[in-house]
This record gives C-alpha cells, structure tokens and sequence, in this order.
C-alpha cells in the first residue's frame, strides 16, 4: 500500500497524525463533549481501515484534545439507527 498522509485525509470530526510508528487519533467534537455521531463513526472506520494496511502503524492511540470537558460524553443514538 502507499504511504498514508494522515494529516491530509480531510476528517472533520477527528484529527489523525502519525508519530514515528504509532497513529495517534484524537476525537474532535469538544463542543459537543466528543459525544459520538454517526460522522465520527464513520470516520473512525476509515481510519482504522488505513492504519490496518498499512505497515508502519504498529500501535493506535484514541484520545481527546486534555482541554475538552469530557473524552467522551456517549452515543447520540438516533443517529445510529439504520433505516
């Protein structure tokens, strides 16, 4: 597979950076309290699909910007339900 630019992917509710061999991703709703969505799901899956081809990333790390007022705040489920 082709190198990943993580930084250059155009995620809007998460941030993705790679350090060294560790991807590093960092929920980015904290307005929102990083609650879940089905965006960041989304996105989230995309991510760790790239993460799994590609040979560099040896370890992810999830987490949150320390300043936010929570890490995650839960599932806003109605957004969830497939119809």
């Amino acid at each position: 597979m082709a190198f990943v630019d993580y930084g250059s992917l155009g995620f809007k509710d998460i941030v993705v950076t790679l350090e060294g061999t560790i991807v590093v991703i960092v929920l980015n709703r904290s307005k929102q309290r990083n609650s879940i969505n089905k965006n960041i799901i989304l996105e989230l899956k995309e991510a760790f699909k790239l993460c799994d081809r590609d040979d560099r990333v040896h370890a992810i790390i999830l987490t949150a910007d320390p300043t936010a007022p929570a890490y995650c705040s839960g599932v806003r489920r109605p957004h969830l339900i497939r119809t």
